[in-house]
């Protein structure tokens, strides 16, 4: 089931380069990584959200990735629903989200370490 849902993936980062930057994993437990950039200024958050409308459970983590970690009893017929919300987020979410949110600039990163307050850059 493992190899099915990482091909349905890698054929959406196909049809999607622009937002998908790289699909990884092993089994079940799939990660896909997105274009900040080219997301902005929707967010993975936002497009897990849109993922649960669609009654598909994924975990956003690191601001870039979406997790994809289902149970093991999945069918086919389940993986295609999922890649098929996926795919739908991308098409029809995404660019709304674009045009809804203001595309402001992103806040300027802080200069000082977030663990020692260090100062990283002059």
């Amino acid at each position: 089931m493992g190899e099915k849902l990482m091909g349905q993936l890698l054929e959406i980062q196909q049809q999607y380069p622009d937002y998908v930057k790289e699909v990884r994993g092993r089994g079940l437990f799939i990660g896909v990584e997105f274009k900040r950039k080219n997301l902005f200024p929707a967010s993975v958050y936002e497009l897990s959200e849109k993922l649960k409308e669609r009654a598909v459970l994924a975990k956003p983590t690191h601001e870039t990735i979406i997790r994809f970690t289902p149970p093991l009893c999945i069918s086919v017929d389940e993986i295609q629903k999922g890649s098929k919300a996926l795919a739908d987020v991308l098409e029809i979410d995404v660019p709304k989200l674009q045009k809804e949110k203001p595309r402001e600039a992103a806040p300027v990163a802080s200069s000082a370490c977030d663990r020692c307050g260090r100062v990283m850059y002059d």
